[in-house]
């Protein structure tokens, strides 16, 4: 019953990831940066150079990756979905 538990429990957070396929389809080139915070939530890490950031929401095997440039996506790719 216990191991029954535990599976379900995290079926459940697995499921509540904001990192999936719909809501990388719901990413549009020109949405602002905090459009897409709203969207997927902080990001996990960002890089910046010289007008450019680049975010990670998500891990090395599933994650979603954003490019801005002044603050609007410019660029968006996926994995692991």
């Amino acid at each position: 019953m216990k191991h029954l538990l535990l599976i379900l429990a995290v079926l459940t957070l697995s499921a509540c990831s904001k990192i999936n396929t719909d809501n990388y389809s719901k990413l549009e080139s020109g949405m602002s940066k905090e459009d897409v915070i709203a969207l997927l939530g902080e990001p996990d890490r960002c890089e910046s150079a010289l007008a450019f950031e680049s975010c990670r929401w998500g891990d090395e095997e599933t994650y979603i990756d954003v490019r801005f440039a002044a603050d609007n996506l410019l660029a968006k790719t996926s994995a692991g979905l």
